[in-house]
């Protein structure tokens, strides 16, 4: 039966793959791995994952995501499992489209929890309302969403948080005989110190989850403290005190050094250094006693002791602090794979979140969008701007600066690249209501007009979310049954891998298509893939634009038959053979990139016998005119006569009624006594008599599935 013509229900889906009925949204293209890492967990009964088979096939890939999403993903499970009764496995993707929101629930009142703690209940308001107000960090919470990022920006919100309610490295003056004393009180070293200790565990976390988005966060962390000590060295109000800096070097050391031990101890202890590591533990440490021996100079103290044990420690710490940037220079190519020069063309010319944000939204509701990202720190920039320097007390300089440096860093790297906009606008979250509870502290010297414009900046800050949430109810409310565009290319998909496996029960299929495709067919076809856009797939990228940019035949099929593909899918969307092979063509100089075999391949310039083309119709009430799907299956003993037939079926299939004719008439004088071409020619007749003379006909019908 031809694949176009296939019920979806006539053939039962292969053992061992599991049909999806969850759709997730094109956002949702990491969530899709996360639920696939989780469901391999449970099914495996294992603590962790490490390994993927489903990708670069046949050999696999390394895993290196942290469990904990993937724990928290399996706990909602389990919860929705012994409520509905439903198999455990399925209900993981139940669960995934709503952990964003009922994590964020969760960590929300942990949040409130802090605030109130340290600055009250009006503080906690303040930080609820910024937060869930911020269009754009809500969208790392969005329902369908499944993803790492909310945890990262929040852990590291957190542990700004932590430290600025320590008091940023600094104190207020302690009280003797009733005149200040230089001398901090005890009691209130102690408690900075607990906060402090909170903000390296928090920091840790972070790090744990994402060591690329927390580590510049940290960096910014030890300039704003250092800022802050440089500020504030001669104050009569408030007394540095270094070692704290010491103490949340050692806290986030020892806490990351659990973390690691937590994710690979004992079997995949290695030297990865893109995610969390022994040696940026040690940075840490060493960052963290450097920064107070700075500050323990501006004070008038001295930089290093007489003792030659102070030198060697401090020669020791000047080491730990560059030792993980050192062995990177050293074994680039071996322990930080996403500085190789392919992967950085890939990411940042061919990935939508590595774009610059003003690029990024081109062709967009560009001024809804600025609004969106810019207002709140337009807010922080005008509540300082009110405020002045000599209104702020001296005990909160620290204390904001420690949350300033690092929020003003990460809202330029999401300048550059889209990807940190939401974490760094959780860091101006927290700016904005530590100002808000300053300002109140203040009120009494703010004037009218100044509330006023702030009131005016609070208006875009917190009721855009709103009113973009009630718009987005009124376009479902409006028409509740159709599918939404951006769904389309994941119901096409998951149909096309689902004809696939139905077509080929005794036949897994190892499907190559293109980078973003390729996650879809893997969520919902459970297929084998080599090409999908994670910095641990490198070898499996690398191989998929060297078979895309295959000059020939003969080498295309050396190469597919080493890597046991047995379908190559493109969708229209992501094709992406040309760009493969113009990345390729950069490591390899020479290469004829306008000459390769794929694009004689699509272009239909060039059919090998070993390929079986399989017509799939996108429906026709998807309105996506000028969008197509080419599908070829890799018959390796496949015959000529088999050959010319298939091509045959596909172009009759495709409407091409007078190329199906010519060829048809080819076939069967060179092979007269097949019957199956003067079957095929006569339908092929017929069709074509049907197009010069149109009647009435029904619509036509696709089996595609309904929105779930």
């Amino acid at each position: 039966m031809r694949l176009s013509e296939m019920e979806i229900g006539q053939a039962p889906i292969p053992p061992g793959t599991r049909e999806r009925k969850v759709v997730l949204p094109v956002s949702g293209i990491d969530g899709k791995w996360w639920i696939i890492h989780t469901e391999k967990m449970l099914r495996e009964g294992a603590f962790r994952v490490r390994e993927c088979s489903q990708d670069n096939s046949p050999v696999g890939r390394e895993v290196h995501w942290s469990s904990g999403l993937m724990w928290l993903l399996a706990g909602f499970a389990e919860v929705l499992h012994s409520f509905s009764g439903q198999p455990l496995l399925d209900c993981v993707s139940v669960a995934a489209l709503y952990s964003g929101p009922v994590i964020l629930v969760l960590l929300m009142t942990v949040y409130a929890g802090f605030l109130a703690r340290r600055f009250g209940w009006v503080a906690a308001g303040f930080g609820i309302l910024f937060f869930t107000t911020c269009s754009p960090v809500l969208e790392l919470f969005r329902a369908g969403n499944c993803d790492h990022h909310g945890l990262v920006g929040w852990f590291a919100m957190m542990s700004l948080f932590c430290l600025a309610a320590g008091g940023g490295g600094c104190v207020t003056q302690g009280r003797s005989s009733g005149r200040k004393s230089r001398d901090p009180g005890d009691g209130e070293v102690r408690n900075a110190r607990r906060w402090v200790i909170a903000s390296g565990i928090f920091g840790a976390a972070g790090l744990w989850v994402s060591a690329a988005t927390q580590i510049p966060i940290l960096a910014a962390t030890a300039l704003g403290g250092l800022i802050a000590g440089l500020v504030l060295r001669k104050s009569d109000e408030v007394i540095l005190v270094p070692k704290l800096w010491v103490v949340w070097g050692a806290a986030g050391c020892a806490a990351s050094m659990f973390f690691y031990l937590l994710e690979y101890f004992p079997f995949h202890m290695g030297w990865r250094l893109e995610v969390n590591h022994p040696l940026y533990a040690l940075a840490w440490l060493g960052g963290g006693s450097l920064l107070a021996r700075i500050l323990t100079k501006s004070g008038g103290g001295p930089w290093i002791g007489a003792c030659w044990k102070d030198r060697i420690w401090a020669a020791v710490c000047v080491v730990m602090a560059i030792l993980p940037a050192m062995v990177i220079a050293w074994k680039r190519a071996d322990v930080f794979w996403v500085s190789d020069h392919f992967l950085l063309a890939l990411h940042n010319e061919h990935i939508g979140e590595f774009q610059p944000f003003f690029e990024a939204i081109s062709g967009s509701a560009v001024g809804l969008i600025v609004v969106q990202s810019l207002s709140l720190p337009l807010l922080c920039l005008a509540g300082i701007g009110i405020l002045g320097v000599r209104r702020i007390p001296r005990a909160w300089i620290a204390m904001l600066l420690v949350v300033f440096i690092p929020a003003f860093v990460m809202l330029g790297f999401g300048m550059r690249q889209i990807r940190w906009l939401g974490i760094a606008l959780c860091l101006w979250s927290l700016l904005a209501a530590l100002l808000a509870v300053l300002l109140l502290q203040c009120r009494g010297t703010v004037r009218r007009w100044q509330a006023g414009l702030l009131v005016l900046l609070c208006v875009p800050t917190i009721g855009i979310a709103p009113l973009l949430a009630v718009r987005g109810l009124q376009r479902e409310l409006t028409n509740p049954q159709s599918i939404p565009k951006d769904l389309l290319p994941n119901v096409i998909a998951r149909d096309v891998v689902q004809r696939i496996l139905r077509a080929n029960p005794g036949r897994p299929p190892v499907i190559l298509s293109g980078p973003t495709t390729s996650t879809d067919l893997a969520y919902y076809g459970g297929t084998k893939m080599i090409g999908t856009l994670y910095w641990e797939n490198m070898h499996g990228l690398k191989a998929a634009a060297d078979i895309f940019s295959a000059p020939d035949a003969k080498t295309a099929k050396t190469k597919l038959a080493e890597r046991g593909i047995t379908h190559i899918l493109l969708f229209s969307w992501d094709e992406f053979s040309q760009d493969y092979s113009e990345l390729w063509g950069r490591r390899a100089p020479g290469l004829p990139t306008g000459e390769i075999f794929a694009t004689r391949l699509l272009e239909g310039a060039e059919m090998p016998q070993w390929l079986r083309p399989l017509f799939y119709p996108i429906p026709r009430t998807f309105e996506l005119e000028g969008e197509s799907v080419s599908l070829f299956e890799i018959v390796p003993g496949q015959s000529r006569a088999d050959s010319l037939a298939a091509q045959a079926i596909y172009r009759l299939d495709a409407g091409q009624y007078e190329s199906a004719l010519g060829l048809l008439r080819t076939a069967r004088s060179e092979f007269p006594d097949d019957l199956r071409f003067s079957e095929l020619l006569a339908e092929a007749e017929k069709a074509a008599a049907r197009v010069k003379q149109p009647t009435p006909s029904a619509p036509q019908t696709n089996n595609l599935p309904e929105r779930q």
